[in-house]
């Protein structure tokens, strides 16, 4: 399917909850910013345990993330993949490492063939550094994403564990 990857991505910008409330001028900013990334079917975008600081944002195509299970430095090994998140356009990943700096926590792998938006560690410190609102901004929806996330695996974990 042939898209129109400007009109996609500024779309997936303004569907994203790390760039929601974003003015046409800070999705400009925001899409000078990053580069066109395609993947195919089946590919690993990005793999547990790996040096990657980049922000990507889903502009076609699904993916999934999970955690694999690779032997620790120890050893020890989980005993099967476990699957955490599905991805669609508009949705985001990479930023745990985009801002703490370690290693990717999850493979990301594509089930379809698609396009994402990347935007490197230093494009994203450029990016905001050129605009106070825009970091501002970016900066508490990547807050509130992150607290909705351990919110929720605090209810997970709450399901499956019994308190004493």
């Amino acid at each position: 399917m042939i898209i129109d990857f400007k009109s996609a991505l500024r779309k997936a910008v303004q569907q994203n909850r790390v760039f929601a409330g974003t003015s046409d001028d800070q999705v400009s900013l925001i899409m000078k910013h990053g580069i066109k990334r395609n993947f195919k079917a089946d590919e690993l975008i990005v793999q547990e345990g790996q040096e990657n600081h980049n922000l990507f944002l889903v502009v076609q195509g699904n993916l999934e993330v999970r955690l694999g299970n690779p032997p620790d430095d120890s050893g020890v090994q989980r005993i099967s993949g476990i699957k955490l998140n599905k991805l669609a356009p508009g949705d985001c990943f990479g930023e745990y490492s985009l801002i703490d700096r370690m290693t990717v926590s999850a493979d990301v792998k594509a089930t379809t063939q698609g396009t994402l938006f990347q935007i490197s560690g230093p494009e994203f410190k450029k990016m905001i550094s050129a605009n106070d609102d825009l970091a501002r901004l970016m900066y508490k929806n990547l807050l509130v994403v992150l607290v909705k996330r351990l919110r929720k695996k605090d209810r997970e974990l709450d399901l499956v564990m019994v308190m004493t």
